[in-house]
């Protein structure tokens, strides 16, 4: 919904915009209250601006491979690659692209497939990265 102050997902536990667990946060190297959180926007922003980076230098190799390319009828580009990691985490788009070396999950937790985000966030400015 785009809210800021929204809190939400299984047992209400991811924050904000973005819906961000406190661990990702955490791992984002935030270390803020959830109260914090949802009460900065920017803060909400600057995370999911480090979430960006560190997934993209994460799936550098999976972006260079098959950005511009048509993959199981999704036309593929970094945003839509970062969507979905973003939704499913790196491992799940790893196992999308290259199922015989992963087996992550390549849904979400709503039975939502990846393909689906990649081809909505498919054409994302991603120039602040």
């Amino acid at each position: 919904g785009g809210r800021y102050n929204i809190v939400g997902g299984h047992n209400k536990k991811y924050l904000g915009k973005y819906q961000f667990s406190p661990s990702t946060i955490r791992a984002m190297g935030f270390e803020v209250s959830s109260e914090e959180f949802l009460n900065d926007s920017t803060l909400q922003d600057s995370v999911m601006i480090t979430y960006l980076k560190d997934n993209a230098r994460s799936l550098r190799s999976i972006i260079n491979k098959f950005e511009g390319t048509v993959y199981k009828g999704v036309r593929i580009t970094k945003s839509g690659i970062l969507a979905g990691a973003h939704l499913i985490g790196a491992g799940g788009i790893r196992s999308y692209f290259e199922p015989d070396q992963y087996s992550y999950p390549v849904s979400d937790g709503n039975g939502v497939h990846v393909s689906v985000y990649m081809k909505k966030f498919a054409d994302y400015d991603l120039t602040r990265l």
